[in-house]
């Protein structure tokens, strides 16, 4: 590795005096970490020490439980690069790593692009074969199986792309190299919602007929309040990408920079506000990087880029990280010539403060971060900071800080004691906390998924709340433009600006019961208890597309009673209840096939499940539940897979009324309940608020030859409908609802006697 005669002076120096070659090579930053050492850390806040963590983390992605995935380069003692990739997790909470051996046995994913998925898996693209060539792989990762799967390929190789989830749930992959610096990969492409990818052919070129991307490496990209893709840079002209159809490009605004902000940051601190700052021109031995910011608001009628106050510290390599209150802290970089210069690292952190447009220096880091290097929003508040080096002329950093803001140090926290864990657009959802009457902001942050000085995933959105007592009533954002489908760190914040702990929410447009495919549509769910056979129908609406067998099981005891997504994953898991015995399991469930099974607590024979959807509000599946013989209905809370409390509702006497299923009848995010009377016929919709019976609607009379099967959304208006058989004749038919109101029948092909529809429901 070549070291410039300024450097080695540096380590002379620090050889002879004890003091840190990195300290010394800054200068100013020498004081600012001094006076960070005795100031107040509300002020300043505080590094923690500098711990090893053996490995350059160059790829640093903060899951949907909290943990973070991380990994650098795999090379050998030659720095010969492998063509796979050992990635790590680690966890926050006990700083320990827990899984050290995540193989992707497939792929060298460093230098890859990657953002979340709307189900909290992480889409990889790209990867590495040599500087500059990159692959042509795509793999996704799990971090419920902590699995890699490799999936369908992209058009052409990409080293350095960006990858960016956008409001309707595909995500957009741009830029990377295939074959040197000026080899850039021009066709933007889109993974679509129900997989493999589809080719932007018109977004290769401007406007102008030249290429649409003269700098390949890692471009800043966001999705756009007007569903369009912003292109931020590192070019100085900025401009949208139109994703539908075939792509095509909008010019927009020219930087003030006016050149390529090569190695700079960038990031959006509000829904069409972007900040840019730092970077040099793309001269590998040119000159020192700018610290100038500007800022562009995508809402305005002719967006224009505004210049605003500088850093106090030219940056590159540097990352910017939003923060729970909507600052962006800027961590690392260097200061010097050249893109990887490490003479005068940037150690003081700077905070960005949206509301004033300017910057405050904080303490100082006490490891330069530079090339390579990664910055990450922990659930808690604080921020990870790790990597450095493994390429370039950057040293090897294999070690990790955190970084505790101000807000930490500004009073006691508040908490939250409940929160949904998945809510839809525009919906008001509920948020419990003891400190309520203190609070004055809600607001989410976006997972982080960054490397080489860029946040793919981050976003930040302001929440609308009211409060009563302890609890807060928020509102999500009204759509996916706004907020992209996905997994988010909620935070409540007190007067003191100081933020709780962050919750984990999914949000996005809620898939209707039964959607086991992922194309949100709803399924249906067979059982043949005579042969054990078990099978889902792909559903096109009211269209019959595909049968998919599950695995079979002999007991008839054993019956289906419902599915709902019960361990998080986006995707429906089935409820079982043996009816002679009074088990329950869970089966787990990947998309249509079978992953595991858990058990639930013993219920008397008595009771029956009536059926599974959100009672309480919390975006997670719960199990109803009728007695007949007494005339009692209640309702288990489920968290997740595990059984929390039981909850009476009001009890039907009359043991001929059968509770048949659940559904989102009225669309308020929580589940009503469905009755059928088997000897009138009569039907009868219990809409619920909470635990609490709002109201019950008539339906029509029925035939009693004919069963309700299932509840599920048959023709995409977000709203149930009702699927009925006649197992007499074999006949099903669908009831497309608006609402409690019948609307028209559809019927459905016939399926033979024997068979047992089973939901969802």
């Amino acid at each position: 590795m070549r070291k410039s005669p300024s450097s080695l002076v540096v380590q002379a120096i620090a050889f002879l005096t004890g003091v840190s070659a990195f300290s010394v090579g800054l200068g100013t930053a020498v004081v600012q970490s001094s006076r960070a050492q005795s100031a107040d850390p509300d002020i300043l806040g505080h590094w923690s020490a500098t711990k090893d963590w053996g490995f350059v983390a160059i790829h640093a992605h903060v899951l949907p439980d909290g943990k973070v995935l991380t990994w650098g380069r795999d090379w050998d003692e030659n720095q010969v690069d492998g063509k796979t990739t050992q990635a790590r997790v680690w966890d926050p909470v006990s700083d320990t790593f827990v899984n050290n051996n995540i193989l992707n046995s497939t792929t060298n994913v460093f230098c890859s692009g990657h953002a979340f998925l709307p189900d909290g898996r992480l889409l990889v693209t790209g990867g590495h074969l040599d500087d500059d060539r990159g692959l042509v792989d795509t793999t996704i990762y799990d971090h419920i199986t902590q699995g890699w799967t490799k999936v369908q390929d992209m058009i052409a190789r990409r080293w350095y792309p960006t990858t960016t989830t956008l409001g309707n749930g595909e995500v957009l992959v741009i830029a990377g190299t295939y074959a040197g610096y000026q080899n850039i990969n021009q066709m933007p492409q889109i993974w679509k919602t129900t997989g493999g990818w589809r080719d932007l052919v018109d977004a290769q070129k401007l406007p102008d007929g030249t290429n649409s991307l003269k700098y390949g490496y890692y471009p800043y990209m966001f999705a756009a309040p007007n569903g369009q893709v912003f292109y931020a840079g590192p070019e100085p002209d900025t401009r949208y990408l139109d994703t539908t159809g075939t792509g095509r490009w909008i010019p927009v605004a020219h930087t003030n920079f006016n050149d390529t902000r090569d190695y700079g940051s960038a990031a959006s601190y509000a829904p069409g506000k972007v900040l840019i700052s730092g970077g040099a021109g793309g001269d590998l031995y040119g000159p020192p990087p700018t610290a100038t910011t500007e800022i562009i608001d995508l809402n305005a009628a002719s967006p224009l880029w505004q210049q605003v106050e500088s850093m106090a510290y030219p940056r590159r390599h540097h990352n910017l990280t939003v923060l729970p209150d909507g600052t962006i802290l800027a961590t690392g970089g260097n200061s010097s010539p050249g893109r990887y210069e490490e003479t005068a690292p940037a150690l003081p952190a700077e905070l960005w403060d949206p509301a004033t447009q300017s910057w405050s220096t904080l303490a100082s880091m006490p490891t330069p971060r530079i090339y390579h290097s990664i910055a990450a929003l922990l659930p808690d508040g604080r921020v990870l900071s790790a990597g450095g080096g493994q390429g370039g002329e950057s040293a090897y950093r294999p070690s990790a800080e955190i970084y505790s803001p101000p807000y930490l140090f500004r009073g006691p926290r508040p908490t939250v004691s409940a929160a949904p864990i998945s809510v839809g657009y525009g919906q008001a959802f509920t948020v419990q906390s003891p400190e309520a009457a203190d609070i004055r902001r809600v607001t989410w942050v976006r997972l982080s998924s960054v490397t080489h000085a860029f946040n793919e995933n981050q976003r930040f959105n302001e929440l609308t709340f009211t409060r009563s007592g302890n609890t807060l009533t928020v509102t999500a954002p009204a759509n996916g433009n706004l907020a992209p489908p996905g997994h988010y760190l909620l935070y409540v914040l007190n007067a003191d600006g100081v933020p709780s702990v962050g919750r984990v929410v999914r949000v996005g447009t809620l898939a209707p019961a039964g959607d086991f495919s992922g194309d949100r549509k709803s399924e249906l769910v067979w059982r043949n208890g005579a042969t054990g056979q078990n099978s889902l129908w792909l559903m096109n609406n009211t269209t019959f597309t595909q049968s998919v067998a599950l695995p079979a099981v002999s007991d008839p005891n054993w019956l289906i009673t419902g599915s709902g997504d019960f361990d998080n994953d986006g995707r429906p898991d089935l409820l079982w209840r043996n009816r002679a015995t009074g088990e329950n399991n869970l089966w787990l469930m990947n998309g249509t096939v079978y992953r595991t099974k858990v058990t639930l607590p013993l219920v008397g024979t008595a009771w029956q499940v009536g059926g599974v959807g959100d009672f309480d509000g919390d975006g997670r599946p719960d199990i109803f539940w009728r007695n007949p013989s007494t005339g009692q209905v209640s309702a288990w809370l489920m968290n997740g897979t595990q059984y929390l409390v039981s909850r009476a509702l009001p009890s039907v006497i009359d043991p001929n009324w059968q509770l048949v299923a659940a559904g989102q009848f009225n669309n308020d995010a929580q589940a009503d309940l469905l009755w059928r009377h088997k000897q009138t016929g009569a039907n009868s919709v219990w809409l619920m608020s909470g635990t609490a019976l709002a109201q019950s609607v008539a339906l029509p009379a029925v035939s009693t030859a004919w069963q309700i099967g299932a509840a599920g959304d048959y023709n995409g208006d977000g709203k149930a409908d009702i699927v009925w058989r006649d197992t007499t004749t074999g006949a099903n038919a669908v009831w497309l609802m608006n609402g409690t109101a019948f609307v028209q029948s559809v019927g459905l092909s016939a399926v033979a006697a024997g068979w047992q529809l089973s939901g969802p429901r």
